[in-house]
């Protein structure tokens, strides 16, 4: 491991580019090239946006805040499909893999959501006791299961297309903050963790938090 640029503030997303990585850090999104020089990422929207995830396309969307309410859009040109608007902040959001339908997620009622392109409406898919952990990330499998993680909640949860709790994934750690599916037949669940809003007395217990954890699917 090796140390390869730093943040003046906690990093919020996370983009792979040619040129080496975009990350996004106070407010604003930066290119950090493989020798970690860092600069201005052109060409990425520059506009605050709670929640982003790129479709199978390519397409960027984004959800920001308007008015009181959290609208949903491609990122460059927010009119150039219909979106889909929130009473709530989304924290994550992620894509199936072939497009089909967005998932979005709102920590703060622990409610996930399904958005198929061109219809307005919002399907309700689970909503999750807070007394289980936050939600925390998001990650769509191949089967459609939805993954996320339960900050505070030590583990991951797979809901099935129906929003049924399917599979319980625990942790060494208490606070997983994302997720993504990858590996050479992209059925390796990615998952990183938090440490900074860990405890003291939680790191005593839990000293890995802070670190990537890798899960292969079954059949992998």
């Amino acid at each position: 491991d090796r140390v390869l640029a730093h943040a003046d503030a906690p990093i919020q997303a996370l983009r792979p580019r040619p040129q080496g990585v975009a990350a996004r850090w106070g407010g604003a999104w930066q290119q950090v090239d493989a020798q970690g020089a860092i600069g201005p990422a052109l060409g990425l929207p520059q506009a605050p946006a709670c929640a982003d995830a790129i479709d199978p396309h390519g397409t960027a969307w984004a959800c920001v805040a308007e008015g009181g309410r959290w609208h949903i859009a491609p990122a460059d040109d927010p009119g150039a499909a219909p979106g889909w608007t929130l009473n709530e902040p989304v924290t994550a959001m992620a894509w199936c893999p072939r497009g089909e339908s967005l998932v979005i997620a709102s920590a703060g009622s622990g409610t996930l959501w399904t958005a198929r392109p061109g219809n307005p409406a919002l399907r309700r898919l689970a909503t999750l006791p807070k007394g289980s952990g936050r939600l925390a990330g998001l990650a769509v499998d191949a089967a459609g299961g939805v993954w996320t993680g339960l900050r505070g909640g030590w583990g991951v949860v797979r809901l099935d297309a129906d929003g049924a709790l399917d599979r319980l994934v625990a942790l060494p750690v208490p606070c997983p903050s994302g997720l993504a599916f990858g590996g050479p037949d992209g059925r390796t669940l990615f998952i990183t963790t938090a440490r900074d809003a860990v405890s003291r007395e939680a790191q005593e217990a839990a000293p890995l938090s802070g670190r990537l954890f890798v899960v292969q699917m079954d059949g992998g």
